[in-house]
């Protein structure tokens, strides 16, 4: 569907050959479905990615007013359990049919189910990934998770200590660490490994992509930030992913006064301004492709994190996971 898709686009002008390439980067790097990442690359909008799952599906596209007002009513007709597992959502009801927004609306399992449960006909809606998040999230009152994509969830990562508490970095093992990435199946459990070990050190911390000069939120750990599903920022001068992007070295000391480390503090949700901070760039076949990102705002005492370590281990567990991709797709 993602080669579908990305010729979809270009055929109908609404994509470049070299703005393909950058989203299916992307995907490769963490998963997800391309047409979320190409929204938040900011190559097409979300209306023109459903007008074309619609072309590519032959059903109807449900728009984000629509979905994202849905009477309680409706969307209660089918169980929270049925809309997560097929990420799916009832959103209308016209006479015998009900209304079904779906991400993959050729599931004709998810169908018949939905009928059999409700009794209607049912007429499926494709709706993009990216807009099927944030209609589960509304309707069932919880935290979205990230698109990606799908990244680590924060709840996955085991909380830190509670600010002014001294860094527990005797219970760390950066062998044990790098034992555990070595064995990683999924970009999601390299980026909850990845979290986990920078808990040990900050209170707060995310995983962020950095694509094409934006910045996205991915998954974090000691903070409500917004997650994946908003708009991704564009990076600016002075801030910390300049200088990631600049030399690729790891960053840590005090974070600079730039618009663009405002607006991640902004993200993260965070009133006071953090007294010392790391990011760690995370680099796929030698390309600035994420960032571990973590702070703190206490003048507690702060062990010494093996940083540089933790990035080319993230880095390398990331590249192993392609490489293993390939070799599977090589041989299918």
């Amino acid at each position: 569907m993602a080669a579908r898709l990305g010729e979809w686009l270009i055929e109908h002008g609404q994509l470049t050959e070299q703005q393909l390439d950058e989203g299916l980067r992307s995907q490769a790097a963490f998963g997800g479905a391309l047409g979320t990442h190409l929204v938040q690359l900011g190559f097409v909008d979300e209306s023109t990615l459903g007008r074309a799952l619609a072309a590519l599906h032959g059903v109807k596209a449900v728009d984000r007013p629509t979905l994202l007002t849905a009477p309680p009513e409706i969307t209660a007709l089918l169980s929270e359990e049925f809309c997560q597992r097929h990420r799916a959502l009832p959103f209308g009801v016209e006479g015998e049919n009900l209304q079904l927004a779906i991400q993959n609306p050729a599931d004709s399992l998810a169908i018949h189910e939905a009928a059999f449960l409700t009794g209607f006909n049912v007429l499926p809606f494709v709706a993009p990934e990216i807009l099927i998040n944030d209609a589960l999230a509304r309707a069932f009152e919880q935290d979205q998770p990230p698109t990606s994509s799908q990244a680590a969830r924060a709840q996955q990562i085991p909380q830190p200590q509670p600010a002014g508490a001294p860094a527990p970095a005797a219970s760390f093992s950066l062998a044990e660490t790098g034992q555990r990435l070595a064995r990683a199946a999924s970009r999601d459990e390299v980026l909850e490994i990845a979290l986990e070990a920078l808990s040990h050190f900050f209170p707060r911390g995310a995983a962020l992509a950095l694509r094409d000069g934006r910045v996205t939120i991915l998954t974090v750990y000691g903070s409500r930030a917004q997650n994946s599903d908003c708009p991704a920022w564009k990076t600016g001068p002075g801030d910390i992913f300049e200088s990631l992007a600049a030399d690729g070295a790891v960053f840590q000391g005090s974070l600079p006064d730039a618009e663009g480390n405002r607006e991640l503090l902004r993200r993260l949700g965070g009133e006071t301004w953090p007294t010392s901070a790391v990011a760690l760039p995370i680099k796929v076949r030698g390309r600035l492709v994420a960032a571990l990102y973590a702070d703190r705002s206490d003048s507690g005492p702060l062990a010494a994190a093996p940083l540089e370590a933790l990035s080319a281990a993230v880095s390398l567990a990331l590249e192993a996971i392609l490489l293993r991709q390939k070799i599977l797709r090589t041989c299918s």
